[in-house]
């Protein structure tokens, strides 16, 4: 079904798309030892850093790239649904591994019968045609390569988090590092979700330190803390290595971090005031103007948070295939948007999740 939708029901998966030369041009420079692109291949995305031009989106699907790029330029701008179409597959992949591991905890390990490996392929169906993901395979725009690569990387990640949690074996974690850093390079926001996870492993584990010094020095039996046991994690597991925990943690921040230093000159911000074409447009410098320079802040938290979540998130139209976004999300706080656009939401489009 997604290779129906991405490839636009045509046998074709090398066809162009707007922008679609993105990762092309940013593999092409990373071969040559630089991160800046020639401004026609950005248009409107470009930031122009001292005259030279760069792209906000990560360097994973253009690193992808590389060995193609490396030898041809015929497949400049046509590689795009093949890339999303091979994240895809890591995404079921790593979501039906994620299924297994669960069913492993709750029911322990033996046979398995045939309502099982139907629950387990149904989970996966729904979690690949019943979700964001197929949504966004509907057109191959850079937009959405970025987004399902950092969902196939962040979906690998938990699965070897939750495989290090139950086997304790520091390999599982040096690809839980590898996987969230490979999630931070294709669409950083994403990528967070199990770099904050790790975290929240670091954090457990130096409270839980903290706990038995304090029940020691009182000559006190060691217990689990609190959060301990609302992670649900076992006492040999809260006491486990800190300093593991913490290089994985590490590595994809450092990783993003460099990247974004390399093409920006800071270490996260990402100079939005720098789009020089987008600032242009009046709507783009009253919000910088309104917000210092940002297109993110708490005060756009409400608008986001109701129509993500909204119960009439579409609506219905005459023409295959019969559904379509229902309107315009309502501004609260009148705060100002840079730009606003219908979008459905989660609990109508995801209900099975």
């Amino acid at each position: 079904m997604f290779t129906w939708i991405a490839f636009a029901g045509k046998a074709d998966p090398l066809a162009s798309e707007t922008l679609g030369s993105v990762y092309d041009a940013q593999a092409r420079s990373l071969l040559h030892g630089h991160w800046d692109v020639p401004a026609f291949f950005l248009s409107f995305e470009r930031f122009n850093i001292g005259g030279k031009f760069y792209a906000y989106f990560g360097p994973w699907p253009a690193i992808l790239r590389m060995p193609v790029v490396a030898f041809t330029d015929a497949f400049d701008g046509r590689l795009t649904h093949v890339s999303m179409l091979l994240a895809f597959v890591v995404f079921l992949a790593f979501t039906g591994r994620i299924a297994w591991q669960a069913y492993t905890v709750v029911r322990g390990r033996g046979p398995v019968g045939w309502r099982t490996l139907v629950a387990a392929g149904g989970f996966v169906f729904v979690a690949g045609c019943g979700s964001a993901a197929l949504f966004v395979g509907a057109r191959g725009w850079v937009y959405h390569e970025a987004m399902l690569w950092g969902v196939a990387w962040s979906v690998a990640a938990f699965s070897f988090i939750v495989a290090y949690l139950l086997e304790g074996r520091w390999a599982l974690l040096g690809w839980a590092a590898v996987t969230s850093t490979l999630a931070m390079m294709s669409r950083a926001s994403v990528g967070l979700g199990p770099v904050i996870a790790l975290g929240l492993l670091v954090a457990v584990r130096v409270i839980q330190r903290g706990a038995d010094w304090w029940t020691a020095h009182r000559g006190q039996t060691s217990r689990r803390t609190t959060l301990a046991r609302w992670c649900g994690l076992d006492a040999d597991t809260a006491h486990g290595s800190i300093w593991q925990v913490v290089l994985a943690t590490a590595i994809p921040l450092a990783s993003y971090m460099y990247v974004n230093y390399a093409k920006f000159g800071t270490l996260v911000s990402v100079p939005i005031e720098k789009q020089d074409v987008l600032l242009a447009r009046p709507e783009r410098r009253a919000v910088l103007a309104a917000t210092g320079n940002s297109l993110f802040g708490l005060r756009y938290v409400a608008t986001s948070l109701v129509q993500y979540l909204r119960p009439d998130g579409i609506g219905f139209r005459r023409t295959f295939p019969w559904v379509t976004f229902a309107h315009f999300p309502h501004v609260f706080g009148g705060v100002q948007f840079d730009n606003i656009e219908p979008t459905a939401s989660m609990t109508v489009t995801s209900v099975l999740l």
